[in-house]
């Protein structure tokens, strides 16, 4: 009995032990309470209900309350996570030009956002919105961009609201930080999010639940970016064409042109009144060269180009337009008016880009079809027709 009642005593005190370790370990937790903001870096902070803590250990070691995300990347000085249709991307003292190192804060998100938003991206987006660069009383600045991009899979825009922060901290470390709100991806928890970053930025932000929406609704697409929205989405190469709805492959025609493609109204049937081709083929050196040709020198080019397609088909009337260099590649068009007899007719936008001939156009089969119909629905898929 004495045995047992010695080993319950030592059971006892190694519990009794234990849990005063335990709590003596608790009692040296470090609880933060009050809420941290951009600069103060404390973890522990449980406060709020959509953002982490985030730890950069790259070349200012910082701690970042971001949305809260399991596959949130975290590198040396960039982390990007996301939460309920909510994107942030923030950067660790970024990169600039040496033009640029020793500008205010001002001109640094201004060059920012001129590159960012260039003239050679800004096709790219439909109804964009960039506001002034705004100076906040923290001596941080900020500006809001939104715009629409359409989606090839949804055959519909997607709207993007961005606001852009820039601030440069008393101990020398500089962040820019980009809030991005996706409305596919949106919730009704979105504003939520966006509510506790500001909270943690000390600023506000001017998003605001169905702004996208709206201009989604409200936007009005160019003849083109109907094409776009209502056609057949075809990847040719370097590039996307959009054909009008019911044209489809026939490949009747299609294996009469090795390398070419034939389209028609009536899929494949051999009663067609027009038919639309592409074709890709190699061509003789690289096309960057043709953008140095002067206009004599394209009419030179022309004439050449005219001679050798009228011989091919027997001394038809062809006639070519040189709309020179684009941002697609070098363009010239061809008529061959008679090709096959009289009243047919071709109609081929050629676009020469890299090492590549790239040819869209239409034909006539039969004497007596509409050609201005024809020219018309050429013109149309040329100028919808996108770089990948």
């Amino acid at each position: 009995m004495k045995r047992k009642l010695k080993l319950a005593a030592v059971l006892v005190s190694t519990v009794l032990s234990l849990w005063g370790c335990q709590m003596k370990k608790e009692d040296t937790v470090n609880v933060v309470t009050e809420q941290p903001v951009l600069g103060v870096d404390v973890i522990g902070y449980e406060g709020f209900s959509h953002l982490s803590a985030y730890t950069l250990e790259g070349e200012a070691s910082s701690v970042l309350y971001l949305p809260t995300d399991d596959y949130a990347y975290v590198g040396g000085t960039c982390i990007i996570s996301k939460k309920e249709g909510v994107e942030v991307t923030l950067n660790l003292n970024p990169l600039l030009s040496e033009e640029y190192a020793n500008k205010t804060l001002k001109q640094k998100l201004q060059y920012m956002l001129d590159s960012e938003y260039s003239v050679n991206y800004r096709k790219n987006y439909a109804d964009l919105e960039i506001s002034d660069i705004e100076s906040l009383e923290n001596g941080a600045v900020k500006a809001e961009v939104s715009y629409l991009v359409f989606d090839d899979e949804k055959k519909g825009y997607v709207g993007q609201w961005l606001d852009y922060y820039l601030t440069e901290l008393e101990d020398g470390r500089t962040f820019k930080v980009v809030l991005r709100v996706d409305s596919s991806l949106e919730t009704g928890q979105s504003g939520a999010v966006v509510e506790e970053l500001e909270k943690y930025f000390e600023t506000d932000f001017a998003y605001e639940d169905g702004f996208l929406q709206a201009k989604i609704d409200g936007y009005n697409p160019s003849e083109d970016e109907l094409a776009r929205m209502t056609g057949n989405t075809i990847p040719f190469g370097d590039f996307y064409i959009y054909l009008p709805e019911g044209w489809v492959k026939n490949t009747v025609y299609s294996n009469l042109l090795p390398g070419g493609t034939f389209y028609g109204l009536n899929g494949n049937s051999v009663e067609q009144n027009q038919l639309l081709c592409t074709i890709v083929m190699d061509a003789v050196g690289d096309s960057a060269e043709l953008g140095t040709l002067t206009k004599g020198e394209q009419q030179i080019f022309a004439d050449i180009f005219e001679e050798q397609l009228s011989q091919q088909y027997g001394g038809v009337n062809v006639e070519t337009h040189m709309l020179g260099m684009t941002e697609l590649g070098f363009v010239f068009t061809a008529r061959v008016k008679d090709y096959a007899e009289p009243g047919t007719e071709m109609y081929i936008y050629y676009i020469c880009r890299g090492t590549k001939i790239y040819g869209i156009g239409g034909t006539t089969i039969k004497s007596g079809a509409d050609e201005s119909e024809l020219v018309e629905l050429v013109d149309s898929i040329y100028s919808s027709m996108e770089a990948r």
